[in-house]
């Protein structure tokens, strides 16, 4: 039986795309504090798999345009990403465990009104900001931070390997 294979990098463009458009979603839906965490969740899952499938279909198209050897280049830099690589093992678990395991974390944060006051004047105009803060349980940074510095460097890498111009998502 043959396996099928990506063969064109419009594949990846839409991807990486979908991967933004996802990421969007959870940036707008992490606002809410809490009142749309089933959508939250599909849509943590759905940048996981759109993320996966990008890399799939370079690796495909790498082989074919590259070989081998250029194929297992892309490969080990990925692998040498911290944070790539926690996120494909993370969609791992998602698509074949019980998936990963996500808090929010609570944060307030204290602003004052102004630098240049007294120290009683600052202290009684001290305001409590609340901040809603995702992340993966075996990850210490933000879960938006995350996506978004994952996918950064995801397509920093994919530059080198395919002709994809990622700040457009548009092929050269």
């Amino acid at each position: 039986m043959m396996r099928n294979q990506a063969k064109a990098s419009e594949g990846v463009a839409e991807k990486l795309k979908e991967c933004r458009f996802f990421l969007g979603k959870i940036e707008r839906v992490c606002h809410h504090n809490g009142s749309e965490d089933d959508a939250f969740l599909c849509y943590v899952s759905a940048f996981l798999s759109a993320f996966q499938t990008a890399i799939n279909r370079a690796l495909d198209i790498v082989e074919i345009t590259g070989g081998p050897t250029t194929k297992d280049r892309l490969s080990a830099q990925l692998r040498a990403s911290n944070d790539i690589a926690f996120l494909r093992a993370t969609r791992n678990l998602e698509v074949h465990g019980d998936g990963p395991k996500i808090y929010n974390i609570d944060v307030w944060v204290r602003a004052t009104s102004g630098r240049f006051q007294s120290r009683s004047d600052r202290e009684s105009r001290r305001v409590l900001s609340h901040i809603s803060s995702w992340q993966f349980e075996a990850h210490p940074k933000n879960l938006i931070r995350l996506y978004d510095d994952s996918l950064e460097e995801l397509e920093s890498i994919l530059t080198k390997f395919l002709p994809v111009r990622t700040a457009s998502l548009q092929l050269e």
